[in-house]
């Protein structure tokens, strides 16, 4: 589906809107499907839980993460395809399922593969009625099919795999996050299954919200005995494994393959929310066995329910954005009562064939449309996020794609380009240009301790495209600032850009002393060390000051020293944020910086905004990114003016703190001349790609070793003059270098992701394996067609 967006002339948001929409079309097809091929349902109720599951909170929440609705729409089919592997044997399309599941995205595949085999053990169970040593033979076989499939597809997917996974046991950080006690209970599970409860992102309340209809009926199935014993039994153990996989901790780690989940967590609620799609639909067949004060006693018991925990929702519902208000309470009791109604319709109407039984199923699905809606609208309001409005994305996106374009199409060189004015943290892999801030779920720490040291912005998982200077501009090969419209109301406003006077390449020589960097708290102090490291000669760029050098000025904020912390925290609750203002007076070409360093690794989107000049994403800087920021002009009265950096305590914080403070004014003088030592030392690109990189260069005995900018990864590999070199990680292991001998050479670099050719050699073997199974599979699974007898 993601191949569409190479259809030119459709924009993005419009191609990104399609494919959303058939994705989550298809989940519900797929819902169908199985429910007419394994349920043995087709009727109206088989669409209308095909709807409930499609709109459930986990597509309302993470839409915008296209690649997981694949595991959303597959799940149907691989429960479906596990069937067919029972009943006839045939595992093939079963294989190719995974396949397909594994190259898609293997994290889900991961929370797919554990809900399908629960599903495999429940009904292994299911079907056992007795244990003999033909049924254990059966069943063992059985075992053997399942696990030769998935065996199977893991071979064949091996090419992406396992670089995959190399990369990301690479990629894991020392300081990554540890998993917190949770702080789901059972009110906020129920909570999490009603109108407008928005998952947050803070592992408090999960994904469950499937419909009130799904809410209303599900419950029943455990105590229906139409259904046999034994499977309420199986069914209930799996619904309640996967709730205390919501509230116990162990469990939650294992269910998120052992990997703390950025933003929303809970991600395998998707498979609940199928499960109880699943019963609800189960139980709609027999809906004339139920009792209707048995459901009016469940109706009852839900309002009386949502009534205490609105009225514990203060202690129980830490985050604001989680529901349980008297507004979200009337409109729950009304679409509860609406249903309530229809339910005692079709109970006594409809399966009577009374001549109003054609308008009931209409009538129940505009009910399903009108709550999934008034839920979305509902849920768009407490959104973790800020939306982007298209007319801003239109503004960012264009503006920038035709600056890229336009700096490409002029300059084919190799080069670093700075975003100001960014509206995605993760635009380097959307457009290309040669950045270093990332966004994923690997970690490059090394990378971003460096980075953070020099005062550029960093948190786990994450490097931003914030903090720099002209100095940290000219070592990373920045050559380009791109400016962005800030106005959305000017759309035809086109991108600013500016040649940067002094950008070293991507490459270039320096001093075997580049070992000895040792970055204390100080960013500023960092830089001017890590310029002597490379140089070994001494270059000045700082002058430093003082908190008595500045002006402090404060509206209901105060300045104090706790310990080794800053606190800034506000004098009296006005209502109203408070903050402090440092300025220095402007001095031309010698501007101002300031920087709170970090009291943690992580940092936390709720501390202080710093706000100064305008430079990286739109977004304003926090506190905890341990970042340098540049003073922001303002003329005012005075005839000089002042520069400005300000701290900001948002509503709601009272207080908060940082490490050390540090303000320097940037020297310009000496700019020139680092540029030109460092830059006689460069390596001359003749030619690159995004895997390779050549040039040449004269290598001097004071400058042995080749720096690159290029971060440090095990699969890059390094040729001198055509024979392998060593390749060696510098400056902590953040970017990789190259030791040479004196004299003229030619250098290739090649990237080549570890264990990709063992993965391709794997994968063709998984290949021939399955071509060997689907040979001998009628022999397997018992289809294969006996030979007439010839009279």
């Amino acid at each position: 589906f993601h191949l569409l967006y190479l259809i030119e002339n459709i924009s993005i948001p419009t191609m990104t809107m399609f494919i959303i929409t058939l994705k989550i079309a298809l989940s519900g097809a797929a819902f169908t499907l199985f429910s007419q091929r394994v349920l043995k349902q087709s009727g109206f109720f088989s669409v209308f839980f095909s709807l409930c599951y499609a709109f459930n909170s986990f597509t309302i929440t993470l839409h915008f993460n296209i690649i997981w609705l694949d595991a959303y729409f597959m799940l149907p089919l691989v429960i479906l395809l596990l069937y067919d592997l029972l009943e006839h044997g045939r595992f093939l399309l079963f294989t190719l399922a995974w396949v397909y599941l594994f190259l898609t995205n293997f994290y889900m595949s991961y929370i797919v593969g554990i809900f399908t085999a629960l599903v495999f053990l429940c009904l292994l169970i299911l079907r056992t009625d007795h244990w003999d040593k033909t049924v254990l033979w059966k069943n063992l076989q059985k075992c053997f099919l399942f696990g030769w499939s998935v065996f199977l597809a893991v071979l064949i997917s091996a090419f992406i795999l396992l670089p995959a996974g190399a990369f990301l046991l690479s990629h894991m950080a020392k300081d990554n996050f540890a998993f917190s006690a949770l702080d789901t209970s059972l009110p906020t599970l129920l909570n999490s299954m009603f109108m407008g409860a928005m998952p947050d992102l803070d592992n408090r309340q999960p994904l469950l919200y499937s419909g009130l209809p799904v809410l209303l009926l599900f419950p029943f199935y455990y105590f229906q005995k139409t259904f046999s014993l034994k499977e309420r039994l199986t069914a209930g153990v799996l619904t309640v494994f996967y709730l205390l996989s919501m509230l116990v901790l162990p469990l939650f780690i294992f269910m998120h393959a052992f990997d703390y989940p950025n933003w929303y967590s809970f991600r395998f609620s998707f498979c609940l929310s199928f499960l109880f799609c699943t019963l609800a639909l189960r139980i709609s067949s027999v809906l004339n066995a139920i009792r209707f004060k048995s459901l009016a006693v469940w109706y009852c018991f839900l309002i009386l329910l949502y009534s205490i925990m609105l009225g514990l929702s203060p202690l129980l519902m830490v985050s604001w954005n989680q529901g349980n208000t008297r507004y979200e309470f009337a409109i729950n009791l009304l679409f509860l009562t609406l249903w309530m109604t229809l339910f005692f319709l079709f109970v006594s109407v409809y399966h009577k064939k009374h001549r109003l039984h054609a308008l009931l199923p209409g009538a129940a699905l505009l009910l399903l449309i009108a709550e999934v809606v008034t839920n979305s609208c509902l849920c768009m309001d407490r959104i973790g996020m800020i939306p982007i409005t298209r007319s801003e994305y239109t503004l960012w996106h264009d503006a920038e794609k035709t600056a890229i374009d336009k700096l490409q199409s002029e300059d084919p060189g190799l080069y670093r380009i700075s975003m100001n004015g960014e509206s995605n943290g993760n635009a380097p892999c959307m457009f290309g240009y040669a950045g270093l801030n990332t966004f994923s779920s690997s970690d490059d720490y090394a990378l971003r301790c460096l980075l953070s040291s020099l005062g550029i912005a960093t948190t786990n998982r994450a490097i931003l495209e914030i903090g720099y200077t002209p100095l940290t501009y000219m070592l990373t090969g920045t050559k380009y600032s791109v400016q962005l419209p800030a106005d959305t109301d000017d759309l035809e406003k086109k991108a600013d850009i500016s040649c940067l006077p002094y950008s070293l390449p991507f490459a270039f020589l320096v001093s075997p002393s580049i070992d000895r960097y040792a970055p204390s708290d100080d960013p500023f102090a960092n830089q001017e060390q890590l310029i002597q490291c490379m140089t070994e000669r001494s270059y000045h760029f700082y002058d430093r000051m003082e908190l008595t050098d500045l002006s402090l000025s404060s509206y209901n904020a105060e300045l104090t020293m706790t310990g080794a912390y800053h606190l800034f925290s506000q004098k009296t609750d006005l209502g109203s944020s408070g903050y402090l203002v440092f300025s220095s007076p402007i001095i031309e070409d010698h501007p101002f910086y300031a920087c709170f360093t970090k009291d943690s690794a992580t940092a936390n989107e709720n501390s202080s905004y710093v706000i100064g000049d305008s430079n990286g994403l739109h977004e304003t800087m926090h506190m905890s990114y341990g970042a340098i920021v540049k003073g922001s002009r303002y003329l005012g009265d005075e005839e000089n003016g002042y520069e400005n950096v300000s701290v900001y305590l948002q509503d709601g914080i009272n207080d908060d703190c940082c490490g050390a403070m540090y303000f320097a004014r940037f020297d310009p003088q000496n700019l020139s001349a680092v540029y030109q030592d460092l830059n006689s030392g460069s390596l001359e690109v003749t030619q690159h790609s995004s895997s390779m990189l050549r040039g040449t260069i004269s290598v001097t005995q004071a400058r042995p070793i080749l720096l690159t900018t290029i971060p440090f990864d095990e699969g890059w590999h390094a040729y001198v003059d055509g024979s392998p070199a060593e390749i060696r990680p510098a400056l902590g292991q953040a970017f990789l270098s190259i030791p040479l001998s004196t004299g003229e050479h030619e250098i290739l670099l090649k990237y080549e992701a570890p264990y990709s050719k063992c993965g391709a050699i794997i994968t063709i073997c998984g290949l021939l394996l399955f071509i060997g199974s689907a040979m001998i599979s009628p022999y397997l699974s018992g289809n294969r067609k006996k030979p007439q007898k010839v009279l």
